[in-house]
């Protein structure tokens, strides 16, 4: 019995090779970009479109035309050209300020271009160059400024109307107005309030006066205006009174009754008077200023 010759293994399976229009389409798919991960391939086994939700196997008519069709909801061409790519160049603006800003995220982005390493490298380096030029030009403008102050200030202490005083001479004291007016409205304080340093003390700390409000001295009627005057008995606490030798030695006696008699003489000068006619009375006039100049010489000699 001869042999048994083997059997010849079976021809595979021939498939209509896919038409022109097919192909045409395939390619035109091809060219086009869609965000699809899987390639249709003919063969036995055809994994599917998985983006696309197309299981397979893809038939051989399938409508590759109609998938090139964007749908009006997603449309990607909406906006102008030049809108885009003004978008397009803030946002690469921003991922190269990032980059350059943070090492940190240069690191976690594993290596990168050596093209980009340079150009961070690059507006690093200017970013570093513009803030000295920064920093300078605030250094020179500071400058500017304490210069100018200092023009502002040269020749500001020098006085413009110097009053020339003898050596030993005591200065001019100017009598407070509340004192003023304490006198006019018969409210006289005590002599030693009239001693240069109490007066000084009004001139220069005013917060520590004590005063009040009261009607002018011989007016009524209720409706009047009231004036400012010091309070005498919390300034006779705050001072003392002149019964004791610390209030009123005799020296003290004779300043503050110089300041008194000064006081004295502009309540009485006439508008048209000066002080030296206050001061020299004649035989038929009379007034406090000349009364109290006669008193102080009666008990000074």
């Amino acid at each position: 019995m001869p042999p048994a010759q083997p059997r010849p293994a079976p021809e595979p399976a021939v498939r209509n090779a896919p038409s022109d229009s097919t192909l045409s389409s395939k390619n035109r798919r091809s060219q086009m970009s869609f965000n699809e991960t899987s390639i249709c391939v003919y063969g036995p086994t055809l994994p599917f479109l998985e983006n696309a939700g197309i299981l397979g196997p893809i038939p051989e008519g399938f409508d590759f035309e109609g998938r090139t069709i964007m749908p009006d909801g997603i449309s990607r061409f909406g906006l102008p050209l030049g809108i885009r790519i003004q978008r397009n160049v803030e946002i690469e603006r921003y991922n190269e300020r990032k980059l350059v800003n943070s090492q940190t995220l240069c690191d976690s982005l594993g290596p990168l271009a050596p093209s980009l390493i340079r150009q961070i490298t690059a507006a690093r380096a200017k970013g570093k160059k513009e803030a000295e030029l920064a920093r300078q030009a605030e250094k020179e403008k500071e400058k500017e400024v304490e210069s100018s102050l200092w023009g502002k200030l040269m020749g500001t202490m020098e006085m413009q109307k110097p009053v020339r005083r003898a050596f030993g001479e005591a200065k001019e004291i100017v009598i407070p107005t509340i004192y003023l007016l304490n006198i006019r409205n018969r409210l006289i304080p005590p002599l030693h309030f009239f001693t240069n340093s109490c007066i000084e003390l009004v001139h220069t700390s005013p917060q520590i006066i004590h005063t009040k409000f009261v009607r002018p001295y011989g007016v009524d009627e209720q409706s009047g205006d009231k004036v400012q005057l010091l309070d005498l008995g919390k300034m006779i606490n705050l001072w003392g009174n002149d019964d004791t030798n610390e209030c009123l030695s005799p020296l003290r006696f004779l300043e503050a009754s110089k300041n008194l008699l000064a006081a004295l003489r502009l309540l009485c000068k006439a508008p048209t008077e000066s002080l030296e006619d206050t001061a020299a009375p004649t035989n038929n006039s009379t007034n406090y200023a000349i009364e109290y100049e006669r008193h102080l010489t009666y008990f000074k000699h």
